[in-house]
């Protein structure tokens, strides 16, 4: 069964596996662009696949291959618009109370 109708994750793990072999310094863009071009119910779908394959999710996945100063754009890619902002409001709230 798929979890998005016309959407198979497959081909995208396949090519964010393919990259994960390659060292130059447009493997964090290339990840960027297969992100930005998935709904969030794709991305979601990806997320589920990545898990299902690795036991890692997406986000651990992106963080992981990141340079430092990428690794929070790979974070909101990774998680999404809305998970991204509960993330950032989790730390801002960090402490207070």
């Amino acid at each position: 069964m798929t979890k998005v109708p016309g959407y198979d994750p497959a081909s995208d793990w396949v090519k964010i596996q393919a990259w994960t072999r390659e060292t130059d310094s447009l493997t964090e863009l290339k990840y960027g662009i297969v992100l930005l071009n998935l709904t969030d119910r794709e991305r979601d779908a990806l997320d589920d696949y990545f898990v299902a394959r690795t036991g890692r999710t997406l986000l651990n996945f992106v963080e992981e291959r990141c340079a430092s100063e990428m690794r929070l754009v790979a974070r909101g890619l990774a998680l999404g618009p809305l998970w991204f902002d509960v993330d950032l409001l989790r730390s801002a709230l960090a402490g207070i109370g």
